[in-house]
């Protein structure tokens, strides 16, 4: 008994150590990216500017810059910032575009805050969101 606790244990802090992504793992493609670049322009650029430094005035809101570390880290996890962007953008139509349209602009803003590209395309799928990590570069 005490022999299967330890393996358990042991397992968990291997699954712990090695299962978790970072937003620096590559967890999206540069043609992705580029998409969402596309999309970003249509949807984003009018009020966060094309060169993400925003200050455009919304009604009463000024569009914040999408270039900051610091707003990234807030949001934790890429769940929370898929979430977050998909809650409240558009600003006249919030929810509005299809799920993989969020991820590829959410891998264009990626892109543009320095993360690198890997192989594989980010999905619109919360649990997979939600197991990577938006952390300073290790």
């Amino acid at each position: 008994m005490v022999v299967v606790a330890a393996a358990a244990l042991v397992g968990i802090g291997m699954m712990q150590a090695g299962g978790s992504r970072t937003v620096w793992d590559g967890v999206y493609t540069t043609g992705q990216a580029e998409r969402g670049r596309t999309e970003y322009d249509v949807w984003c650029a009018s009020c966060h500017q094309s060169d993400l430094s925003g200050g455009v005035l919304v009604g009463d809101d000024e569009a914040p810059s999408l270039r900051s570390m610091e707003k990234l880290l807030e949001r934790r996890d890429l769940d929370n910032l898929y979430t977050f962007i998909k809650s409240g953008m558009p600003k006249e139509e919030p929810g509005s575009l299809e799920d993989e349209t969020y991820a590829d602009i959410l891998t264009y803003l990626l892109q543009e805050n320095g993360f690198p590209a890997g192989t594989t395309e980010l999905k619109a799928d919360p649990a997979a969101l939600k197991a990577i990590a938006i952390v300073r570069r290790p």
